[in-house]
């Protein structure tokens, strides 16, 4: 099998040759430790003035430069050699819109607020500050994406990376707009609840072009000879959703089978990813149309064995290798202890695929290394593992 056929027998529950993996790698730091390179200083050149004066009046260049077809794809061209270069079957790469407001602040296309911090290792990382779209005025003002626009950028972003990639890695695709996350957080979750209740007719608004948005851009992403779609959309906390079932069904319940739909018209298979505690919520994942689920993470008490008991073969089960340990500074047996543990529970009759629970800065080229060679040493069918 090559990785792209290996990766869809798993989503569709099948047993490949093995099991696969799948990075979601886009922090500069750790690709860099993977391929070798040195990491850059950014964020400390923008502490100095004078950077941070010419950045200022040079933001109309940094906004061409950040496009998602510029500086995007020259962003996950080096995450995919990074993913490849550590072995992965699968990698992720995302098309994601915004603008640079200033040296310190950007703006996504779904109004949500960002500030550039230290990455913890000198370079630069955006964190969430807040939303935009605090009432009804402020969506009407917002400057929204043309659906039709924006999926004719995806078509081109995602044709570009798989003729590229498409032969050395099986790509897996982030059209950068969901639902229930964008929502929230473009507006802030105080404001989300207040307007649920005060005019749900105003939320009903911003969903429904979001799902336009997301189908479009889902339908290009099939135009584009990608078989794989990644909805980055997190609904749970640790302890839990966020949100009742009731009330997603409600709200986000349709939106979410037409994004689905729409990833298997156009020949795809469709991963939900959501962080938290999300075991309640994954016979709804699957009622939804969904192939699979991403993340499955072990801090927040998912296990693999619980998530298979509740979901049986409905949904092929991707990630649960911890990013607070195991893939910071573990020991190569703890890493292979825990890839282990996941196999043995996750992986017996197929659908499943071995992944961290997500990103961040502080990720170990070398435990991500490890996490495949594991796989590799564990995951051949049929598994035997006791």
């Amino acid at each position: 099998m090559n990785k792209l056929e290996r990766v869809l027998a798993a989503i569709d529950g099948r047993q490949p040759d093995r099991v696969p993996t799948f990075s979601m790698l886009f922090d500069t730091k750790p690709i860099n430790d993977a391929l070798g390179r040195p990491h850059p200083q950014v964020f400390k050149l923008l502490e100095k003035p004078f950077v941070q004066k010419l950045a200022d009046r040079t933001t109309w260049l940094w906004n061409i430069l950040a496009h998602p077809n510029l500086g995007g794809a020259a962003l996950f061209m080096t995450a995919l050699r990074a993913d490849v270069k550590l072995g992965f079957d699968a990698g992720l790469a995302m098309y994601y819109g915004f603008r640079v407001i200033n040296h310190r602040e950007l703006q996504d296309i779904a109004g949500r607020l960002y500030q550039f911090v230290d990455d913890g290792f000198g370079g630069i990382y955006a964190m969430y500050q807040g939303g935009v779209i605090t009432d009804p005025e402020a969506w009407k003002a917002f400057k929204k994406m043309d659906p039709g626009r924006y999926a004719r950028g995806v078509r081109v972003f995602f044709s570009f990376l798989n003729w590229i990639w498409g032969g050395k890695i099986a790509l897996v695709a982030s059209v950068g707009a969901s639902l229930h996350q964008d929502i929230t957080e473009g507006m802030g979750f105080t404001n989300f609840v207040r307007w649920s209740r005060k005019d749900p007719g105003f939320l009903r608004d911003i969903i429904e072009y979001k799902v336009e948005l997301a189908v479009e851009a889902i339908r290009a992403v099939g135009q584009s000879g990608v078989k794989v779609v990644w909805l980055g959309d997190d609904l749970a906390y640790r302890s839990g959703p966020m949100l009742s079932p009731a009330m997603l069904e409600d709200l986000f319940g349709d939106g979410y089978r037409r994004i689905a739909e729409a990833a298997h018209n156009g020949g795809c298979r469709i991963l939900f990813h959501t962080c938290g505690n999300v075991l309640d919520l994954l016979p709804m994942i699957a009622d939804w149309g969904y192939d699979g689920v991403q993340a499955l993470e072990p801090t927040a008490g998912v296990t693999l064995a619980e998530a298979r008991r509740r979901i049986g073969d409905r949904l092929c089960l991707v990630g649960n290798v911890d990013i607070t340990h195991t893939l910071v500074d573990a020991t190569r047996e703890e890493v292979f202890d825990e890839v282990r543990g996941c196999i043995r529970d996750g992986a017996p009759g197929g659908g499943y695929i071995v992944s961290a629970t997500n990103t961040h800065s502080a990720l170990n080229a070398r435990n991500l290394r490890l996490m495949v060679e594991a796989t590799e040493e564990y995951g051949r069918y049929p598994i035997d593992i006791t």
